[in-house]
């Protein structure tokens, strides 16, 4: 049989920068942004903390203001990504994609030396701890970003970051037979009968929803050569660095036990589009801001009510960024909470050309770095009163 060519453990990589000045204050707009469309009902900032420099090109400060709902309480984070020496990144609690435990805010950042971060995607709590979107981190693709979404943060190979829809597509090839694949390391794909191709970064999955066909192998070169088939497991192990596979129950399970045989290499082609380079991609919950204005997501799954919530902005060039925490569930006179529109308009005001909800209620969290730590503290105030572990986070990394 002729070898087929199995792209190993891609890592769609890329470097540059974002930038965002540390000139924030209360209702500033991010340099670069264009103003908020007049139209756009103003929330009333009561006060602003000084500006307080977490580390070259990152500045942080809080703000009291009051929404349609009541009292807010904002932690306002500012980097500026075109200092050389900064960078953001994202990070998977444990390392890997399934970990009941997951992991607290402060302890992703302290043991990967970030100065500031916030929590990352929704994810499945209580459960498998895994994130419900996509998961890029340095350039290794831990979990594909789910299909036309637009709540995903990504870095380009230019340094430029967007908010967006970014999609996986694949197919896997044995001799002249070739099939779609759907994912890498969704574990819900095979269930569904679509293949996902499994890595070391996945983790143990525990019980899977129905039984499932498991193509394990070895990496020959850039080739997945097949070492056994395994037709109806309820389970994955953790794989180890040197082994991956593919997954599938149903139509795609049935494919796997025709078409793979033990000794054969398989052809695995995938790609990541409209952007195939990504250096960092973190999911959300759903788009707040569309072309400078507040915006109404048809594929997001934004929560009901009020909450305390976290998000992200991006201005139009997509060099400057801002990360927000909004407390809640304290009280109406000191953070009653925010509903996702609150977050969108605040956003704007703030000169977001795009933005996005992460996950809220007790996961909204910030932290970071200060003067003279070398270890982060929390910033706001957890409605737990306590730190949640989450799935993932995005943090900031600085040389000084």
């Amino acid at each position: 049989m002729a070898v087929r060519r199995f792209v190993a453990d891609r890592r769609w990589r890329k470097t540059g920068n974002l930038a965002l000045t540390a000139a924030v204050a209360a209702g500033s707009l991010l340099v670069g942004a264009s103003p908020p469309p007049t139209a756009q009902a103003q929330d009333a900032v009561e006060s602003s903390s000084p500006v307080l420099t977490v580390a070259s090109g990152v500045a942080e400060h809080s703000e009291s203001l009051r929404t349609a709902s009541g009292r807010q309480r904002t932690q306002v984070l500012t980097v500026d990504l075109t200092n050389p020496n900064v960078r953001i990144g994202v990070v998977e609690a444990g390392n890997r994609i399934t970990d009941p435990a997951d992991e607290t805010v402060s302890s992703m950042a302290n043991r990967t030396h970030a100065v500031a971060g916030v929590n990352g995607d929704y994810f499945e709590i209580h459960a498998s701890g895994r994130p419900l979107g996509g998961v890029i981190t340095d350039g290794v693709v831990l979990k594909s970003p789910r299909g036309a979404y637009n709540a995903q943060l990504a870095v380009r190979p230019d340094g430029s970051a967007v908010i967006g829809p970014e999609t996986y597509t694949g197919v896997v090839t044995d001799g002249a037979s070739s099939t779609p694949l759907a994912s890498l390391n969704v574990v819900g794909d095979a269930a569904a009968g679509r293949i996902t191709r499994i890595t070391s970064a996945l983790g143990a999955t525990g019980k899977l929803a129905s039984p499932a066909t498991l193509v394990t192998g070895h990496l020959d070169e850039d080739y997945l050569m097949v070492d056994a088939i395994a037709p109806s497991v309820t389970s994955v192990p953790a794989l180890p660095a040197s082994t991956e596979g593919l997954l599938a129950g149903g139509a795609g399970g049935k494919w796997l036990q025709t078409n793979v045989h033990p000794g054969e290499p398989l052809e695995v082609a995938e790609q990541i589009s409209p952007d195939n380079q990504l250096n960092q991609l973190l999911s959300g919950a759903t788009m707040l801001v569309r072309g400078g204005a507040v915006y109404r997501d048809p594929r997001g799954t934004p929560p009901r009510g009020v909450n305390p919530e976290t998000a992200v902005g991006l201005t139009e060039d997509g060099r400057h960024l801002i990360m927000v925490t909004f407390d809640g569930r304290l009280n109406k006179k000191v953070a009653a909470g925010v509903t996702p529109a609150e977050v969108g308009t605040y956003l704007v005001q703030h000169g977001a050309y795009s933005g996005l909800l992460l996950d809220g209620g007790g996961s909204t969290e910030m932290v970071a770095r200060r003067p003279g730590k070398s270890w982060v503290s929390v910033l706001n105030t957890p409605s737990d009163r306590k730190e949640r572990p989450v799935a993932n986070g995005l943090f900031v990394y600085t040389t000084h």
